[in-house]
C-alpha cells in the first residue's frame, strides 16, 4: 500500500529480470496480504526472527515489532498444518526444467 514499496517493488523486479523474486508481508501497511507460497520455519527461526527484529531500536515501541505479533504472524500463516510458515507474495518464479534422459 505504501507509495515507496510499490516503487522498489517494481525496481527490483526491472533491474532482477532473471531471477525469482517473492514478496513479503509488511504489517503496518498491508492489508488483506494472502501469501501464495509458504515456507515452514522452525521454532529456533521464529527466536531468530524475534531476536533480529528487536534490534531496530527506534521501532521497539511500534506494535507491528512487538514479539506476539511476529509469532502470531508466523503461527497463522502455518495454519496449513505446519507449526510456523513464513509466508511470500509470489511476483515472479524462474526455474529450469530438464529433459528426462
Amino acid at each position: 500500500m505504501h507509495q515507496d514499496h510499490g516503487v522498489v517493488t517494481m525496481e527490483t523486479l526491472r533491474a532482477f529480470r532473471g531471477t525469482t523474486v517473492l514478496g513479503f508481508d509488511v504489517l503496518r501497511s498491508s492489508h488483506g496480504f494472502f501469501p501464495h507460497f509458504l515456507v515452514e520455519v522452525s521454532e529456533q527461526d521464529v527466536r531468530r526472527q524475534i531476536e533480529a527484529l528487536s534490534m531496530y531500536r527506534t521501532y521497539a515501541d511500534k506494535y507491528y515489532f512487538d514479539r506476539r505479533v511476529t509469532r502470531s504472524a508466523l503461527i497463522r500463516q502455518g495454519a496449513c498444518e505446519l507449526p510456523y510458515a513464513e509466508g511470500f507474495d509470489i511476483l515472479r518464479i524462474v526455474s529450469r526444467f530438464r529433459r528426462a534422459a
